[in-house]
């Protein structure tokens, strides 16, 4: 009997996309999340309800053993780094119910820690931008780095003695940036003692300049004896917040330099599963430099199946088997956009002509209704879901309008995506 699979969290793009992968080869499949969403009146996959693995990951866990005795042994697909983190910990108890490229102890370290992943990188001869890993104030007296700089937690979590802890705390005190920007050491010695007193972790690294569209990254899957899949290449064309921010609107790209370079990087690590290398290209001296890396299935994982490079199934085939029937689906599809975040960018960017990250309402809609644009969970085989999404898109414009209104009127900024240092 082929095996199933068991996906969290299928309302993240990432997760989703990676339900796409699987339903359009014919796999059954059980979609994870920690509260109803939309996304669960799709017809393509079984949802269900479990604990959220960030406020209660001992719960998250228990689940998956209570589910998996009471299923065949299935192909577990995590899209979020703690629910990698949290199969990897435990892959004593998982292993099994679920099929997982499972990594061990020292490759583990290399998949959620950024200083680790950078000196890798380094040693490797990638080009790297400068970095710093400052443990006191002192370290930034003495570093030279050159500004504008940014300043990023190690990972989401700190992983000790077999356990996690301060999991996303750095997210919800920083409001969900990604990076903060600091434009002198001022200002880097004070953000970097607030976020030291805190007990965080941290990296500061130099900014490369240059909008998102110089930002590149390389999918990939490499299976059980070690053997890596053909390389996606995408760029991004928009991300919200525009500055450090998550995709909106991506496109497949050509790079064979930073294919070279991320095969070098997983041959040194010993990495084993799906995982994505990002690179930011700097226009002053024509390098692409490394930025980081991430176990998992990342945010557009779906671009590389319409573009006819399914890597989702390829790690599920790996475990399964060959399962022979795959559907027939278009592979022309070379952009990708998630139409809620690119609202999210319309109502902040598209009503506001002096920023500088403008976009006219008409060229945004043309950009994402050209014929090879495929949309995160829209589908015309399963319009249930389609028509809630749609809704769910409505509210997110009007929310997203009253907001910017009310911004404009009072100078008030409520919306999460900015983001002051």
């Amino acid at each position: 009997m082929i095996p199933a699979a068991v996906v969290y969290p299928y309302e993240a793009p990432s997760g989703f996309g990676v339900i796409k992968s699987l339903y359009l080869a014919g796999v059954p499949i059980i979609g994870l999340n920690h509260k109803k969403h939309f996304a669960a009146f799709s017809n393509k996959f079984k949802s269900l309800l479990c604990p959220d693995p960030i406020r209660d990951p001992n719960g998250f866990v228990d689940f998956l053993i209570t589910l998996g005795k009471k299923n065949e042994k299935s192909v577990f697909f995590g899209a979020l780094d703690i629910v990698t983190a949290l199969i990897l910990l435990n892959k004593k108890a998982l292993s099994q119910y679920y099929y997982y490229p499972y990594l061990d102890d020292k490759t583990i370290d290399v998949a959620f820690n950024k200083w680790t992943m950078f000196c890798i990188a380094k040693q490797l001869a990638i080009p790297v931008p400068d970095t710093i890993m400052p443990s006191t104030i002192e370290d930034i007296g003495n570093a030279d780095l050159p500004f504008p700089s940014v300043v990023k937690p190690l990972a989401h979590f700190i992983i000790k003695e077999g356990g996690l802890s301060k999991i996303e705390e750095f997210s919800d005190i920083y409001k969900d940036a990604k990076a903060l920007e600091v434009l002198n050491k001022r200002e880097l010695a004070a953000l970097c003692h607030k976020a030291l007193g805190e007990g965080f972790e941290i990296i500061a690294q130099e900014e490369i300049p240059g909008g998102c569209q110089h930002f590149y990254e390389t999918k990939f899957y490499v299976d059980q004896k070690g053997h890596m899949s053909d390389i996606t290449v995408s760029r991004k064309i928009r991300q919200l917040p525009a500055d450090f921010g998550v995709c909106s609107f991506g496109e497949i790209a050509h790079c064979e330099v930073i294919k070279d370079y991320t095969i070098k990087f997983v041959n040194a690590t010993n990495y084993r599963g799906l995982g994505e290398l990002e690179f930011k290209y700097d226009q002053r001296d024509g390098k692409f430099k490394f930025i980081e890396f991430n176990p998992r299935a990342n945010q557009w994982i779906s671009i590389t199946t319409f573009s006819g490079n399914n890597l989702v199934l390829r790690q599920y085939e790996d475990f399964a088997g060959k399962i022979g029937h795959e559907k027939r689906h278009r592979i022309d599809k070379t952009k990708w956009f998630d139409l809620r975040r690119e609202i999210g960018y319309w109502a902040r960017y598209g009503l506001d002509r002096s920023s500088p990250y403008y976009i006219s309402f008409m060229h945004q809609s043309k950009s994402l209704s050209e014929g090879n644009a495929t949309e995160a969970f829209l589908s015309s085989d399963d319009p249930i879901l389609s028509i809630a999404y749609m809704y769910e898109c409505i509210k997110i414009a009007v929310r997203k309008i009253i907001k910017h209104v009310i911004f404009k009127l009072t100078g008030i900024d409520i919306s999460r995506y900015r983001q002051k240092v």
